[in-house]
């Protein structure tokens, strides 16, 4: 009996357990514009919609490097435009 439950148990897990699947394969296009932004673009029209995604390479909010050399080398770079 207790073979029987281990056995009913064990099979259960087995099946249990996800298939893996392959990763998707996705086209996409990468080039950087004249003023250095680089863009990804991936279509794909199955859907008539559209999505943008902007992301910053830049710190965590709450990081603190005010007064490291980095920190003043920004502010040196960005005080002519009035960002600081």
């Amino acid at each position: 009996m207790l073979r029987h439950a281990m056995w009913m148990a064990g099979a259960a897990l087995v099946l249990a357990l996800p298939a893996r699947a392959a990763d998707p394969q996705i086209k996409f296009e990468k080039y950087q514009l004249p003023n250095g932004l680089t863009v990804i673009l991936s279509e794909d029209h199955r859907l008539p919609q559209v999505a943008v995604d902007i992301w910053y390479h830049v710190g965590a909010a709450n990081q603190q490097i005010k007064g490291c050399a980095r920190h003043k080398a920004s502010a040196a770079a960005w005080a002519p435009y009035g960002y600081l």
